[in-house]
C-alpha cells in the first residue's frame, strides 16, 4: 500500500473500487446508450471489486452497464448487506 493511504487508514479490511472495463460497441442503439460512459467517453461495463490490504480479491460484484453510477453499483451489488452481516 502506498505511505499516505497507510498513514490514513492503518487498519483497514477491505478496499472497494468500481472499475470499467471498455468493450466492443454493441449493434443495438439501446445497449449503446445503457454501456456509453461519458467518464470514459466508450462503451464500458463496471463492476464494483474488494480486495484486502494485500491486495487479495475478496468481493466481485456483477457486471453493470457504463452509465450506473459507483454508488448505485455498490447499492445493487448486495456489498453493504454482506458488511452489515458481518457487523451484526
Amino acid at each position: 500500500m502506498p505511505e499516505k493511504f497507510k498513514e490514513e487508514f492503518p487498519n483497514p479490511v477491505i478496499i472497494i473500487d468500481a472499475t470499467e472495463l471498455r468493450i466492443q460497441t454493441p449493434s443495438s442503439l439501446i445497449r449503446q446508450s445503457q454501456s456509453y460512459s461519458s467518464h470514459k467517453s466508450t462503451n464500458t461495463l463496471k463492476c464494483l471489486i474488494g480486495v484486502d490490504p494485500k491486495g487479495g480479491i475478496l468481493f466481485v460484484s456483477q457486471l453493470y452497464t457504463g452509465c450506473i453510477s459507483d454508488k448505485e453499483i455498490v447499492k445493487r451489488s448486495g456489498f453493504l448487506d454482506i458488511l452489515k452481516d458481518k457487523v451484526a
